[in-house]
């Protein structure tokens, strides 16, 4: 697609969204030149404003909860530093409340971490966001009628990427990005299953350890097919 063509079709897809076309068929085009430009430097430079223009519009349209970058960013180191501390209690108490704060620590550092890094190593090499927002899950595109149904309930915290940035960066950055997030929400946890090894009794470093394996497995089975992983490729032109 050269860029005089990309461009034609950027002003017609604004011209159809302003007009209130169908947001199917707007999303629809404007992912296609996405997805081009991800394959082309040239055209990706060429492009980059227009589409991150549009991309926000579209995103916007959506109705989501949007949190301002400042404030989900306090939420997500905050909400890590807990995570990290809540072992230090829980160390002290007797089961069952010392499991179900273990239960909390590993979640909060499942949880909390995965848009903090992908915020810190994109605005490291480049990338910037919009702000957080609150959203489903992207879990509700597997073709799982249990988890979907589970994901469905499930609010989710995002982080709305600056696509005119992302597209002005180079492959390998793009993909670092979307790398962060999912090895952050998969290392992070292990944490809580070596300090519940090393301090706590048998039963709640099993349960640590179980948590960890089946974060590790399902992360890997779901990522490539919906998630971060599956982004970072098409971001890095595969």
């Amino acid at each position: 697609m050269a860029a005089d063509d990309a461009l034609r079709t950027l002003r017609e897809v604004e011209m159809e969204f302003l007009t209130g076309g169908a947001r199917g068929s707007v999303r629809l085009r404007l992912e296609r030149v996405k997805r081009r430009a991800l394959r082309d430097g040239e055209l990706a430079k060429a492009v980059a404003e227009q589409v991150g223009r549009l991309d926000l519009l579209l995103f916007k349209a959506r109705r989501r909860s949007l949190i301002p970058l400042p404030a989900g960013l306090v939420l997500c180191v905050f909400g890590t530093a807990i995570g990290l501390l809540i072992p230090l209690l829980a160390v002290q108490l007797q089961q069952p409340s010392s499991v179900l704060l273990l239960a909390a620590s590993f979640t909060s550092l499942w949880f909390f971490p995965h848009c903090l890094a992908h915020h810190l190593v994109g605005r490291l090499l480049g990338i910037r966001f919009h702000f957080y927002y609150v959203g489903r899950s992207l879990l509700t595109r597997l073709q799982l009628p249990v988890i979907q149904a589970i994901a469905r309930r499930m609010p989710m915290l995002g982080i709305k990427v600056d696509y005119a940035t992302l597209l002005r960066a180079s492959p390998a950055r793009r993909a670092a990005m979307y790398y962060s997030g999912p090895l952050a929400s998969t290392l992070l946890p292990l944490y809580t299953v070596v300090y519940a090894h090393l301090y706590m009794p048998f039963g709640a470093s099993s349960l640590a350890a179980l948590l960890a394996a089946a974060n590790i497995g399902f992360t890997s089975y779901y990522t490539p097919k919906v998630g971060d992983v599956k982004k970072a490729r098409g971001a890095s032109g595969e």
